[in-house]
């Protein structure tokens, strides 16, 4: 079991084989293909930076470059990383409330944030 600090809220996350079955049973759909998801993001997101690079765009403007052409991405990786963080903080405490409940709970959702990374980490780690 670890922690994670979601929007200044301490959450205790943890995952097994029961995680791979309740993520079917919640989401209806299979855990990997989420993970599939995360992985094709930040392989894209790598692509485009150095893309970025090659073309000559100042380092100071690749921020706001990227944001564009990853925006057909970012709905479908916020999604997967929502769901897998929800996921792990269920199995490690079944008694939370729903999922869009936890959703209302995060008032600010960046791609950046360190949750994010904590929780794509904690997946690989555990099911990769």
């Amino acid at each position: 079991m670890r922690e994670i600090l979601i929007c200044d809220k301490k959450c205790k996350i943890d995952a097994n084989a029961y995680t791979y079955m309740q993520y079917k049973n919640i989401f209806g759909k299979g855990l990997f293909s989420d993970i599939q998801i995360i992985k094709m993001f930040f392989a894209k997101q790598a692509e485009e930076i150095r893309l970025l690079k090659e073309s000559g765009v100042q380092e100071e403007n690749i921020e706001m470059e990227l944001q564009k052409g990853l925006l057909d991405y970012i709905d479908d990786f916020i999604g997967a990383i929502t769901r897998l963080a929800y996921i792990f903080i269920y199995t490690a405490d079944n008694t939370i409330k729903s999922y869009e409940e936890f959703l209302k709970e995060i008032p600010k959702l960046s791609i950046d944030d360190d949750w994010v990374i904590e929780v794509t980490e904690f997946a690989v780690e555990k099911f990769c």
